[in-house]
């Protein structure tokens, strides 16, 4: 370390070493400011990529195990279940009607039947029991419709919170 004599030898010293931090920060906003630009052009790459792959295998039959998935579509499989079983002759138009109902709660942001809760050391986002949409469906329908709006909703949250549409995954 220097000896410092004066006020104005600290004063001086002092200023450079301000400098020189200014210096250093301007450096690091302008690497992570390129660090960024790059990233985003290569998610954009990637995300062009990946249409091109989904819609070259959307619909065709391979024989790998490759292929594209709706996540966060609903299935309206338990619905039509849950629907013939208490309703009868009515049962399709009743299954339609309660899928496209779900459909929508699915679709609107302003539902947010969520929790966060912590699991170790990490926080996990979960549907919350507690939610009176969610209780009145599992009562009313069972716990195969309950199932599939609830593997909808965690899907959604996982692939596209912001969205809440579904999306294709490969």
């Amino acid at each position: 370390m220097k000896h410092v004599e004066s006020k104005e030898d600290l004063e001086t010293e002092s200023m450079e070493i301000s400098m020189e931090i200014i210096e250093n920060l301007e450096y690091l906003k302008g690497m992570h400011t390129a660090l960024k630009a790059k990233e985003q052009n290569s998610n954009a790459e990637l995300q062009e990529a990946r249409k091109e792959l989904i819609n070259g295998l959307r619909g065709k039959r391979l024989q790998s195990h490759i292929g594209v998935k709706n996540i966060g579509n609903l299935d309206i499989k338990p619905f039509r279940y849950a629907c013939k079983h208490k309703y009868g002759t009515e049962a399709d138009v009743k299954a339609i009607e309660l899928f496209s109902k779900w459909d929508s709660y699915l679709r609107n942001p302003e539902w947010n039947p969520y929790k966060m809760v912590k699991v170790g050391e990490e926080e996990q986002v979960l549907l919350d029991d507690e939610d009176e949409k969610l209780k009145d469906l599992k009562n009313e329908y069972g716990n195969k419709v309950y199932g599939a709006v609830a593997t909808a909703l965690l899907e959604i949250k996982e692939y596209n919170p912001s969205g809440r549409y579904p999306v294709q995954e490969l």
